[in-house]
């Protein structure tokens, strides 16, 4: 099984997105992008990937909803659908001190051995970037222009495609 590690500020939206949602509720101002979904579903079309959220956009969405879906996570697997006919497959875990999102990663990959390849879309290099299995993998966007077209391409080449 092939993964995208997916990110979606500065990855699915930029400086210039449009605002979905303003209440407290949420908490997140960005929306996402209809051409930058469309550029990720050319890399999952590509490689046969499966999304796996590594955002802050996690928190709070699940695999399987029972009752409510937080307004943003409604969001954006409804965007994610009706853009680019992708669905998310699962999430990382989040670990509370500080930022490790390449162990939350890490983490993800030890306990999933099914997992051949991978590719991590952010706009941020945390500092535990810096391990060696992380770094050959991920695809760093710009956070001013999100997703692009060589981002696209690195990112299908890493898996395979």
């Amino acid at each position: 099984m092939k993964v995208i590690f997916l990110d979606i500020d500065g990855v699915l939206n930029c400086r210039t997105s449009k605002s979905y949602c303003h209440d407290d509720e949420c908490g997140l101002i960005t929306g996402i992008d209809s051409d930058k979904v469309k550029r990720l579903a050319k890399i999952v079309e590509a490689t046969n990937a499966k999304i796996v959220l590594s955002s802050d956009w996690r928190v709070g969405w699940e695999k399987y909803y029972t009752t409510r879906k937080p307004s943003h996570a409604k969001y954006l697997d409804n965007h994610l659908k009706k853009k680019g006919n992708l669905t998310i497959f699962d999430k990382t875990p989040l670990f509370h001190s500080g930022y490790w999102r390449g162990e939350e990663i890490l983490t993800y990959l030890r306990s999933h051995p099914d997992i051949t390849n991978y590719v991590i879309l952010d706009d941020t290099f945390f500092e535990d970037f810096s391990d060696k299995r992380i770094e050959e993998h991920l695809v760093l966007t710009n956070h001013k222009l999100g997703l692009t077209d060589g981002d696209v391409e690195k990112a299908i080449k890493i898996l395979g495609g």
